[in-house]
């Protein structure tokens, strides 16, 4: 109810300066770099509200593409597209599985690391890296 009165009173104010706007025939003078421009008082303020609405809306979509470009960004320079994003998130995850396991071993925690070894299994596969690892935990 709040937003619709206040939505109400925002487009009675509009209403009510468009028609003295309408109503006054004043002129707005610009000089700037030795160039004058003369345009109507109806035109400037259209013009203003034309150039802060455009404004905005770049605003917002530099700002929208900046924190979608945060989801995308791997390391600087390097940008992976919208569907590989998952595969990527997965092995950023699998990495820091591989350094606490690489902790466990050197801790002697060998239960702890058997467990991880198939969470990296699942993310990478059977690669030469990963075997080596489950034979050290084997050991």
């Amino acid at each position: 109810m709040i937003k619709m009165t206040s939505n109400f009173i925002l487009i009675g104010l509009i209403a009510i300066s468009a028609v003295w706007l309408a109503d006054s025939g004043g002129m707005v003078s610009i000089e700037w770099i030795g160039y004058k421009s003369q345009i109507s008082m109806s035109m400037f303020v259209a013009l203003i509200f034309a150039f802060s609405f455009l404004f905005l809306i770049t605003v917002n979509f530099i700002s929208g593409l900046c924190k979608f470009s945060k989801y995308l960004k791997l390391t600087p320079g390097k940008r992976v597209k919208c569907s590989e994003y998952k595969k990527v998130k997965n092995l950023d995850n699998g990495i820091d599985l591989i350094v606490e396991i690489v902790e466990l071993i050197s801790s002697g925690d060998m239960l702890k690391a058997d467990k991880k070894m198939n969470k990296i299994k699942k993310i990478f596969g059977s690669r030469p890296s990963i075997d080596l690892l489950a034979e050290k935990i084997e050991k």
